[in-house]
């Protein structure tokens, strides 16, 4: 997916039972995983890779400026 301009890769997703409160794209999460919603519910991934490596999910995001209510593939 993108970030802005950036490409973002999620790894390990794990789809979750919770229902999502927002749009598809929309981060709703940064913890031990990056938790986004989706059309039908939310996906949790613990691993990301942005520029560099791949690495703990809420690291890359941090350094990403990826916080919670932001949407990726939005542009």
């Amino acid at each position: 997916t993108t970030w802005q301009v950036a490409r973002v890769r999620l790894f390990e997703p794990r789809r979750t039972d919770a229902r999502a409160t927002a749009g598809p794209g929309t981060v709703l999460e940064i913890g031990d995983a990056i938790a986004i919603a989706t059309g039908d519910g939310v996906v949790r991934c613990k691993r990301m890779r942005a520029d560099g490596a791949k690495a703990a999910a809420a690291d890359v995001a941090a350094a990403a400026g990826i916080a919670p209510g932001a949407r990726l593939g939005a542009g």
